[in-house]
């Protein structure tokens, strides 16, 4: 992701749904969160692949159960209305004590189809 241009997170320059995605997991509205799917929609996180509905809940409810954390989005990437790539700065009770993060989006409209998650 280093040979992206990036800009500085601006989250009126993104479309709605990536914002109400990062604002709901940064607050740990899961619930909320999950509702921004599409129902066949995947989120790929270290590797492994969590596909719709339930496999979301216990994504997403597993890692604050392991680690507690805070985010501050800081880049974005607006590739087209259907690809956004943001970058995030992660502090929290995990090996190292911080990262950064990076989550690629996926859209369809108002509902994220993909969501890849990587360091």
């Amino acid at each position: 992701m280093t040979d992206i241009d990036f800009n500085n997170y601006d989250p009126q320059a993104l479309q709605t749904v990536v914002v109400n995605y990062l604002e709901t997991h940064a607050a740990k509205e899961h619930e909320k969160s999950e509702a921004l799917f599409a129902p066949d929609a995947t989120i790929v996180d270290n590797g492994e692949t969590f596909k719709g509905g339930k496999a979301f809940s216990e994504f997403l409810n597993s890692v604050d159960k392991e680690y507690k954390t805070t985010i501050d989005w800081t880049k974005q990437n607006v590739i087209d209305q259907t690809r956004v790539d943001v970058l995030s700065h992660v502090v929290g009770n995990f090996p190292g004590g911080e990262a950064d993060i990076w989550y690629r989006f996926t859209l369809d409209g108002d509902r994220i189809t993909q969501l890849v998650i990587g360091l």
